[in-house]
């Protein structure tokens, strides 16, 4: 079973704080400065097929993998579920089609890690 990511928010639409660059997801006021600028859309015209993202469902040791919960700049967050029974588990994978994304995900467990639960999602395992 295939899953898919779609991104909904209508970025001209959106208020300047909430704005994201419809290439990378960075929240942005004014164009991405590492993207190339996106054409304008035609609100009349049907949406660009090429806004619905497929994803492949990677393989996890111990948990069954469900479908995406989300993708934004620099991962994608899974739902998962434990092979021997257990609670549903959130798990985040760095993007590999953005530069950077691996340190960045690291220095978001670093903080996760510093604050802790239950200001924050617990941390249970981290890979390489």
């Amino acid at each position: 079973m295939g899953s898919e990511v779609q991104r909904n928010q209508d970025p001209e639409r959106a208020p300047p704080e909430h704005r994201r660059c419809p290439s990378c997801g960075r929240r942005n006021l004014g164009s991405c400065p590492e993207c190339p600028p996106q054409p304008h859309r035609d609100e009349a015209s049907p949406p660009d097929i090429t806004e619905v993202v497929p994803v492949s469902l990677p393989r996890f040791p111990g948990y069954r993998t469900r479908g995406v919960l989300g993708q934004g700049g620099f991962g994608t967050v899974f739902e998962a579920e434990p092979e021997g029974g257990g609670a549903p588990a959130a798990i985040k994978l760095a993007r590999a089609d953005r530069r950077g994304a691996a340190p960045r995900l690291r220095r978001e467990i670093e903080a996760l890690l510093a604050v802790g639960p239950p200001h924050v999602p617990a941390v249970h395992a981290r890979g390489a």
